[in-house]
């Protein structure tokens, strides 16, 4: 199944974006802010724009089964869950059905999109793009 992650709102502190299954709006997606090519700050960064396999893989932190992206280029353990603001993330990519406004979301999308994907054979992928990329000073 192809996922994509379509960025299209940046705040100082928020990057939020539309989750499209195959073709089709599915819900949208918060994470931490874009900061600058090879510039990482640790539960403050956005994920690199990128193609990644997902996988549902049982989240220790959660301790239940979520989806998450491998190999993401300096993070490890990136998830696709629930959550509402940046507080709930710390590199994950947040789903929900609900924008609320650009630093918000709410009614989480993570247990559709786990029983979606599990439903689903075969291998699953995610590209996550900017559609419109901020100018970012440091």
């Amino acid at each position: 199944m192809r996922l994509y992650c379509l960025r299209q709102s940046y705040t100082a502190t928020t990057t939020i974006g539309v989750l499209l299954v195959e073709d089709k709006q599915y819900c949208f997606t918060l994470e931490d802010r874009i900061q600058a090519p090879g510039f990482k700050l640790p539960g403050k960064t956005a994920i690199p724009t990128g193609h990644y396999h997902v996988v549902l893989t049982m989240s220790d932190r959660f301790r239940r089964l979520t989806p998450e992206l491998l190999d993401v280029p300096g993070f490890t353990g990136i998830r696709m869950h629930g959550g509402n603001t940046e507080r709930d993330t710390t590199g994950c990519l947040l789903v929900a059905f609900h924008l609320i406004d650009n630093s918000t979301i709410q009614g989480t999308a993570e247990a559709a999109l786990t029983s979606l994907l599990a439903g689903r054979h075969g291998d699953h992928y995610i590209d996550v793009i900017d559609t419109w990329h901020p100018l970012i000073t440091l």
